[in-house]
């Protein structure tokens, strides 16, 4: 189903200390980014995410957007009504930057800040909430800072 995976620049994975925190890339062209980070089951990690990034013409930030944003042209709002809930992390903003553990079903919203107890151990995979069969729109990339707080 989905095809554009995207590698991190960290080639080993990586198990942060506690304390410490790492900075990765999340493109949106990528529907799977791989950020090498390895989440541990009971820990606690904080996620602050920076810059903007494209949705065909529409410019936001990590913490998505709504159709109903009157800065949205006309003709990207055709649609919106068979689309709404369609996107791969349903009722949740499009464009918001979702984190998921091991490429699974294991999802949570990260937007532009939160924080979460991993509920189970694996690598952390993150992507922009769009459609499915929408990632070859998609420009631009967010910096996504992770720390492990205990």
């Amino acid at each position: 189903m989905y095809k554009n995976n995207c590698k991190s620049i960290n080639m080993f994975p990586t198990t942060l200390k506690k304390g410490e925190t790492m900075n990765v890339e999340i493109i949106a062209a990528c529907d799977w980014n791989n950020t090498g980070i390895i989440l541990e089951e009971g820990q606690t990690y904080d996620f602050h995410a920076f810059g903007n990034w494209i949705d065909s013409i529409i410019f936001s930030d990590a913490n998505g957007y709504q159709y109903d944003n009157p800065q949205i042209p006309w003709y990207s709002k055709l649609g919106n009504d068979i689309s709404d809930g369609f996107q791969r992390f349903p009722n949740s903003q499009l464009f918001k930057l979702i984190g998921c553990i091991d490429n699974q079903n294991e999802c949570f919203e990260i937007g532009v800040n939160n924080t979460i107890t991993a509920n189970k151990t694996g690598i952390l995979y993150c992507y922009a909430n769009d459609f499915s069969v929408m990632y070859g729109n998609n420009l631009g990339k967010l910096r996504l800072n992770v720390t492990h707080l205990y």
